[in-house]
Order: C-alpha cells, then sequence, then structure tokens
C-alpha cells in the first residue's frame, strides 16, 4: 500500500512538473522573407528531406547557393541579422510530380528547445499533378536562439 502511495505521489509530481514546463512554452513569432510569405520554392536543389537551422552568414550563404543551384541566374542573398534571427530551412526532398508542399506552421521554445513544426503536403487519391519533379522547400526567420531544435511533421494529402 505504501508502495502505491509513492507511486500515486510520484505521478502527481510529475504531472505538476509536466504542466509548469507546458505553461512556460513560447511561441516564437515566424517572419517570412521578403516575398515569400507562401511556402518558399518547390524548385530547388534540396533533394533529400531535412531540416536546417542557420545561425551565422557563412551557412546561410551555403545553404542559399544548394537551395538554388539549379536556377540561373540565381537570386541574390537575402540579409539577415544573426544577431538577432535564426533561419530555419525545411525541405522535402525530390518528389516525382507536382502537388507536394512543405511548410514550417510554428516555432515553439519549450523546456530549453525549439520545436519546430511543419506540414508536410503530398497529393490526394485522384488529384491531377505536373509530371515535373519537384524539391520544395520552406524559410522562417525566427528570433536568434543557440539550443537545438526539434522538428515535428504533420503529413497531409491534398484534397481534390
Amino acid at each position: 500500500m505504501q508502495r502505491i502511495a509513492k507511486l500515486a505521489v510520484s505521478l502527481l509530481l510529475l504531472q505538476a512538473t509536466t504542466a509548469c514546463v507546458a505553461n512556460d512554452n513560447l511561441i516564437l513569432e515566424i517572419d517570412r522573407l521578403p516575398d515569400s510569405s507562401t511556402p518558399f520554392a518547390i524548385a530547388t536543389g534540396l533533394n533529400k528531406s531535412e531540416g536546417i537551422v542557420v545561425r551565422d552568414a557563412q551557412a546561410w550563404a551555403d545553404v542559399w547557393r544548394r537551395i538554388h543551384s539549379i536556377r540561373r541566374p540565381k537570386p541574390g542573398l537575402p540579409a539577415v541579422d544573426f544577431e538577432q534571427h535564426t533561419v530555419i530551412v525545411v525541405a522535402q526532398g525530390r518528389k516525382p510530380s507536382g502537388g507536394y508542399a512543405v511548410e514550417i506552421t510554428s516555432a515553439t521554445l519549450i523546456a530549453g528547445h525549439l520545436q519546430i513544426d511543419i506540414t508536410l503536403t503530398h497529393p490526394g487519391k485522384g488529384c491531377i499533378v505536373t509530371t515535373a519533379m519537384v524539391s520544395p522547400v520552406d524559410i522562417a526567420v525566427l528570433p536568434q536562439f543557440d539550443g537545438e531544435a526539434v522538428f515535428h511533421e504533420l503529413i497531409v494529402a491534398s484534397e481534390c
């Protein structure tokens, strides 16, 4: 009986701790690069699924170059103040047809790490899509953050 009481107290303490952490979550405002208020691009040079956290100008230039490796002419590198901001890049990877998209939907500081929620969209059953291969990317600019980032995916099918 005493063991059950200790377990119940432990569970109550765990629940109280979790509630405190949940109350300390901070939802960060997501900014977009100029002219990209919707998911950023569908034809890019990022051919594998990945989430990239960019914290300095050199890394930003490298990622921008990779994103636009298949474009001629390449667009100029948008200025980002990395003293104030962190850039998040999410790539869905190469897909066999149109109808795919990726979007960064929220960013929340939770217990010392950054949770980045993304929505991956694929064509639903019966959707008519282009036959061109795509590699969707989204980019978000967040307040500067130095901790670990964790990406959470929600996968949805387009309704046709």
